[in-house]
């Protein structure tokens, strides 16, 4: 452990970290891992996450440049994602319009044929109502003419 005291106390400043790596690789019971506090002091315990620039893409950046790096990955990431939700409420919102536009048309047209039948059936009672009426006044000139002459024979005979 007395290994460990001492690349401790190395990593304390960023002159040291170096040696307190090659003390980290040299000593064959510990081996720690430096995790950064700053941009100038390291620990062997991790406080917090890696940070992105000790990721090989951010590699040779500082923290700042790095975590600005990865802000900007964000941004793009949530705009993209926005977009694509954007556009998903668009497609949704054309299908529905396209739905409605069709429902409407539908209704048009049920309307349409039901006037048509409506239409038709007041023509085909009024066809029917001038039959009644031939009818009735073929009726009445028929029992009119029975009836004079009924009675004109009547009157001759008696």
């Amino acid at each position: 452990m007395a290994v460990s005291t001492v690349v401790k106390k190395a990593a304390r400043t960023t002159k040291n970290t170096a040696r307190a790596r090659q003390l980290s690789v040299e000593s064959k019971e510990f081996t720690p891992v430096l995790y950064p506090l700053s941009d100038r002091t390291f620990s062997l315990s991790p406080r917090r996450p890696l940070c992105s620039w000790l990721k090989s893409e951010h590699a040779g950046k500082s923290r700042s440049q790095a975590n600005d790096a990865q802000k900007r990955e964000r941004k793009k990431e949530r705009k993209k994602k926005k977009k694509k939700k954007k556009k998903k409420k668009k497609k949704k919102k054309k299908k529905k319009k396209k739905k409605k536009k069709k429902k409407k048309e539908e209704e048009e047209a049920e309307k349409e044929r039901k006037e048509e039948e409506e239409e038709e059936e007041e023509e085909e009672k009024e066809e029917e109502e001038e039959k009644e009426e031939e009818r009735d006044v073929y009726i009445d000139v028929f029992f009119a003419t029975t009836t004079t002459t009924t009675t004109t024979t009547t009157n001759k005979k008696v």
